[in-house]
This record gives C-alpha cells, sequence and structure tokens, in this order.
C-alpha cells in the first residue's frame, strides 16, 4: 500500500499535520480552544508508530474526527503568515483519506480481536480471513471508489491471499474450527472441505483414544477395584461441573460484542440461535452416554450437540464435558489455548520492561518473574477467569496461593524498599 503514489503523499502530509500539534504545546491549546468554540470535545491528534498495528489509520482517523478545528486552526489569523501552506489538505485528499479509513477498518477490528488473550484466539482465523477476502474481493454495489482506493482494495486482496492461504490449510487451524463448539459447523467452508476436516477430527481423536486406553488398561491392570469404583460415581462428579458450566452457556440476549463477532466472522446474525433447540445444553449433556476412551462416539455426541452462542467460552465447554467426551477434551484443550497472534507474548516484554525500570534496575531475575506472574494473576482475577469454578478448581488455586507465599512476601519488600 505504501508504494501508491497517491496514498503515500497523502501519509507525509498527514504525518506532517499531526507532527506540527505533536511539536508545538501552543499549537495543542490552540486547536482545543476551537474544538471548545466549535462545541466538540477537545481531542488529541494521534502520531502514527511504524512499529505500531493500525497507528497509521488510528491518524488518519484522528484527522477525519478533527478536520473542522484543524482547518480552522490552519485558517486563523495566529499562523498567518507562517510557512504552514503544506500542511492544508485538499478536498480530494480529505476523500481518498475517508476512503482508506473505511477500507483498512475491518483489518483493525479482526488484528484487535485475534491480539486477546484472555480468550479463545486461534479457532477465529480461518473464518475471520474468508470473510475478509469475501469483503474485499466483493465491494459493496454502489461503493463509489476511487481509482487509488481500488489499487488500496486489490493489494489488501492479494497480501492477505499470500500471507493467509497455507495457514488457512493448516491442519491445527482447521482442528481448531471444528473443536470450537461456536463453529463446528464450518458453515465458512465448503461442503467437500468440511467432510476432509471432519476426517482429520476422527483420525486426531482415534489416535488420541488409542494413547489414553493404553494407559487405561495398564492403570486398571494394577488398580482395577479403584477403576470400577471411579466408573460408578462418575456421574455424580460430572453432573456438578457440568450444570454449573451449562448455565453460563445459555442466555437469551445478543450482546453488543456477540454482534461484532457475528459480523466479523461472517455469520448471519441470529444464525447460532437459529440453529440451537428450545432445551437447553444441560438438557442435551444429561442425554449423552459415558464412554470410556471411544473416538467414534465421541465424536458423533460432539458433532449432534448443538452449537454455541458466538460469546460463549468454548474452554468452559470443554471443561464441562472432560468427563463425558474426554479424548475431544484433551484434544480441544492442545489446540484452542494457542495464541493465534504474538500480541500477548509481545505484552508480557512490555509489561516486563514497565516492572524493570531505571530506579529497579537491581531487581533479581526470580523476583521480576514473580512480579510478572502476580501481575498476570491480577488481570485474570479482573476477567473473571480466576476463582471462578467448581471445588477441584478453588483447591488447586489454594494450593497455588501457598506456593506463591514466597512471591507476595517479594512484593512486601519491594513495596517497602520502594516508600
Amino acid at each position: 500500500m505504501r508504494n501508491i503514489g497517491e496514498v503515500k503523499d497523502l501519509l507525509v502530509k498527514a504525518r506532517a499535520v499531526v507532527g506540527h500539534f505533536s511539536m508545538s504545546c501552543k499549537a495543542t491549546v490552540q486547536l482545543q480552544a476551537i474544538q471548545r468554540s466549535l462545541g466538540q470535545k477537545p481531542r488529541k491528534l494521534v502520531q502514527d508508530v511504524p512499529t505500531r498495528w493500525n497507528s497509521q489509520l488510528d491518524m488518519m482517523k484522528s484527522l477525519l474526527m478533527s478536520r473542522q478545528s484543524v482547518a480552522a486552526y490552519l485558517a486563523s489569523d495566529s499562523v498567518s503568515g507562517r510557512s504552514t501552506n503544506h500542511l492544508f489538505l485538499l478536498a480530494d485528499e480529505w476523500a481518498l483519506m475517508k476512503e482508506l479509513v473505511e477500507l483498512l477498518s475491518p483489518l483493525r477490528d479482526v488484528t484487535t480481536k485475534l491480539g486477546g488473550n484472555t480468550y479463545t484466539t486461534l479457532s477465529l482465523i480461518i473464518p475471520m480471513i474468508k470473510r475478509l477476502l469475501k469483503l474485499y474481493r466483493n465491494p459493496a454495489e454502489g461503493c463509489d471508489e476511487s481509482d487509488a482506493g481500488e489499487r488500496v482494495r486489490e493489494c489488501i486482496c492479494r497480501s492477505l491471499h499470500t500471507r493467509w492461504s497455507p495457514i488457512i490449510d493448516d491442519t491445527e487451524m482447521q482442528l481448531s474450527c471444528v473443536l470450537d463448539p461456536r463453529l463446528k459447523s464450518l458453515s465458512h467452508l465448503r461442503r467437500s472441505k468440511r467432510e476432509e476436516v471432519m476426517d482429520l477430527l476422527r483420525q486426531s481423536a482415534s489416535r488420541q483414544a488409542e494413547q489414553m486406553n493404553a494407559a487405561y488398561q495398564v492403570q486398571s491392570a494394577s488398580t482395577c477395584g479403584q477403576v470400577e469404583g471411579g466408573e460408578s460415581g462418575g456421574s455424580s462428579l460430572r453432573s456438578e461441573s457440568e450444570a454449573d458450566d451449562a448455565d453460563c452457556s445459555v442466555r437469551s440476549a445478543v450482546s453488543d460484542e456477540e454482534k461484532k463477532m457475528i459480523q466479523l466472522l461472517g455469520l448471519e446474525e441470529g444464525s447460532d440461535d437459529d440453529s440451537r433447540p428450545e432445551s437447553s445444553v444441560r438438557d442435551s449433556r444429561e442425554q449423552l452416554a459415558f464412554n470410556r476412551f471411544n473416538a467414534e462416539d465421541e465424536t458423533k455426541q460432539y458433532i449432534s450437540l448443538p452449537p454455541l452462542r458466538i460469546g460463549d467460552d468454548p474452554l468452559a465447554f470443554w471443561k464441562g464435558l472432560k468427563n463425558t467426551l474426554p479424548v475431544l477434551a484433551v484434544i480441544a484443550r492442545r489446540y484452542l489455548a494457542i495464541p493465534a497472534t504474538s500480541v500477548p507474548s509481545e505484552r508480557l516484554f512490555s509489561e516486563a520492561g514497565s516492572i524493570v525500570s531505571a530506579r529497579r534496575a537491581s531487581l533479581q531475575p526470580n523476583r521480576v518473574r514473580s512480579l510478572a506472574f502476580l501481575h498476570g494473576y491480577e488481570q485474570f482475577k479482573r476477567h473473571g477467569k480466576v476463582l471462578e469454578g467448581s471445588d477441584e478448581d478453588e483447591t488447586k488455586v489454594e494450593s497455588d496461593s501457598e506456593e506463591c507465599d514466597d512471591v507476595i512476601e517479594v512484593v512486601g519488600e519491594c513495596e517497602a524498599v520502594s516508600v
């Protein structure tokens, strides 16, 4: 996109306008005063950063939101006589900027969603990329597109196809989609491709079942009596955890976040509800028969279950069925826990950089790890990912808390030193 002359010149000019205000406090104050006089909320212009995703989009978006106030500032007497002629944006340039914002906004939505670290992201890659390809290949009818905008759209389409075509056919990507109970219908794929993905699931489940059955046979040979007792009481252990997780998967209203996800995935709004019977997931789970490590039966039972809503958590779904569908639950946890992008790891580096500052450069590595762990632990608590589960989970959290006594002591020492 940077090789397109009109776009390159526009970015240079927009960068100069934003740089004029970012390097002058007086100009920023005058701009905010003009915004208030026009009845607008004072906003700062956003400077693009080469290493930050979507920063050029944010820069153009901020300029469009402050277009009237920026034009009034440049035309005011306070800047007359200065060499600001190169900062004036023509009507065609504003129109191209608006067109670029509309073209790049879907990419921003997708990259933001795939960069999350508190929910499953790997299974979202294929449907979202398919949606983007369809969107850029088939522009809306009646859309008045300029020559530069058309070249940008074609460039984006080529880039998506070149970068993502090999990844879309990747086995891990396809298995993550079918193991996500929200997307297991594979509506984003052709019918022939759906059968191939289902065959991959059956093969993977068969291999996993063989390994688990071999381990089970070894265990049953040594502790046959204990295993039989565990089977007789399995239903009571399942019912409590499955009932808890089923309640959070049944909701009547579609939230705004779900609507946005449905749009990004290219699904019809309400399609996940129309395919869902009136009975709850809990009722469906109660009808499942418990089979020990039978891959074929588990696959059929999983396919027969109604899909989850877009806003539900697939990991919570598999946690509730870890005893009913043990083979698929193991495979699902293996794939659905993979992050789609490197953004979560980059966030960890940024957080570590905030911890090890110039005034705290003498921290030992073990203390840095402990502080980073506590920071992440607090984040997960705020997102409701910790301390909300079965008694087994609470017991595990309590044991983890005992192991973290040294960590908390380290934090206390650091706070005392800082005071």
